[in-house]
């Protein structure tokens, strides 16, 4: 009687690790096989208990910051660098699933620095200015599907528009410049891109002052955090 109470024990334990919970933001992906997935949607579930990786995907809101390593020109040739916020959502997480297993990546950082500098570089070289470009970023780049990686890109916000100012001194005059003429050229260039961002500041908190706190609060979190740990969800960020 009590080898049958230990195994009575032991089956209802084993079968009790089976149940599981997929959070209202996630979906559960269990690998059954090398080429089957079995979906589960947020509520209460049961599975074969020590058969087959639960995953979770998550499902809601993301935001990726993206400081352009490019110079962009407009179609006049005015040069300019930008920082973007990039809002996300994994609409297809079979597919975002196996593109993650199947390119050996934990997420998608670099694949979506490339969608969107390609995205954004295009759009420059279609503009005829900074405030064209401006117009054209916040037109076209929102819902766009990218079938290949489950998601859908949102919108993508401009958080900062800093025009360059492209040296007119030759390389040649600049190899004899004299250091004191150089340094005084080097500070000129400063000033006058400090000046341009602060007025490219102003205006984003002028035309959506939540966003530019949004942005503030991740560009400062981005400086100041000693580890991943201390940066919330960004979308705590956007609504508090």
């Amino acid at each position: 009687m009590r080898n049958y109470l230990i195994i009575l024990l032991a089956v209802l334990f084993a079968a009790s690790s089976g149940f599981f919970v997929v959070d209202q933001r996630e979906v559960g992906i269990i690998k059954q096989n090398s080429k089957q997935l079995q979906i589960y949607a947020p509520g209460l579930h049961w599975k074969i208990p020590f058969w087959g990786e639960l995953t979770f995907i998550y499902t809601n809101l993301r935001s990726s910051y993206l400081a352009s390593s490019q110079l962009l020109h407009t179609a006049t040739g005015q040069a300019f660098s930008t920082n973007v916020v990039v809002n996300w959502q994994v609409v297809k997480p079979e597919v975002y699933f196996v593109y993650l297993n199947a390119n050996d990546v934990k997420n998608l950082d670099v694949q979506i620095v490339s969608v969107v500098s390609n995205r954004l570089l295009n759009l420059a070289n279609k503009s005829s200015s900074l405030s064209d470009f401006e117009e054209r970023v916040n037109s076209q780049l929102k819902n766009i599907p990218e079938s290949e990686l489950g998601i859908n890109f949102v919108n993508v916000g401009l958080a900062m528009v800093n025009p360059v100012i492209e040296s007119a001194v030759p390389i040649g005059d600049l190899k004899t410049m004299s250091s004191e003429s150089a340094f005084s050229l080097a500070q000129q260039i400063k000033q006058q891109a400090d000046k341009n961002q602060q007025q490219i500041q102003e205006k984003l908190r002028e035309k959506n002052s939540k966003f530019y706190d949004y942005f503030m609060k991740i560009y400062n979190l981005s400086n100041n955090a000693e580890s991943r740990s201390e940066i919330p969800p960004l979308n705590e960020l956007y609504t508090n």
